[in-house]
């Protein structure tokens, strides 16, 4: 065999070597996923009931106020009146909450329980704002009345 011949047997090797290695690395990252989805389906089968329930439970997200003002905005006023009312009831200290109720009222025509939740609101946190909408309130309360002529 001359020296030629030699050289290219080398490089032969060399490149079939190479694609080899790549094979194998391939193989590898195969294998490492496949034990990977083993595992989470073995995963599931013994803790499936306990993951659903988790993410079940993480569906039905608590009220937020976040979420109430994005009910009043899309004009869902009996479903803001809820949730404001269950948020209240968690935080009976929080103005915020109040005040917010005082509007969905307003927005429903109920300018008594309005005015009710608007004085709770000032009691709470003394501001000028929550004087205007008291004041507000009390204006529309007062046209109102069923004796006002």
């Amino acid at each position: 065999m001359d020296h030629e011949t030699e050289q290219q047997m080398l490089e032969e090797l060399r490149t079939h070597t190479t694609l080899l290695t790549g094979v194998n690395r391939s193989n590898a990252i195969i294998l490492v996923w496949l034990g990977v989805l083993i595992v989470l389906l073995a995963a599931n089968l013994i803790f499936g009931d306990r993951i659903s329930e988790m993410f079940a439970a993480r569906a039905v997200s608590p009220d937020s106020w976040r979420d109430a003002r994005r009910l009043v905005e899309k004009g869902d006023l009996p479903k803001a009146r809820e949730m404001i009312g269950r948020l209240i009831a968690k935080t009976p200290r929080n103005f915020y909450g109040y005040r917010m109720m005082g509007f969905v009222e307003a927005g429903l025509g109920n300018s008594k329980t309005a005015e009710t939740n608007f004085v709770r609101a000032c009691e709470l946190f003394p501001s000028e704002e929550n004087e205007k909408n008291l004041e507000a309130i009390r204006k529309v309360a007062e046209r109102d009345a069923p004796n006002h002529r």
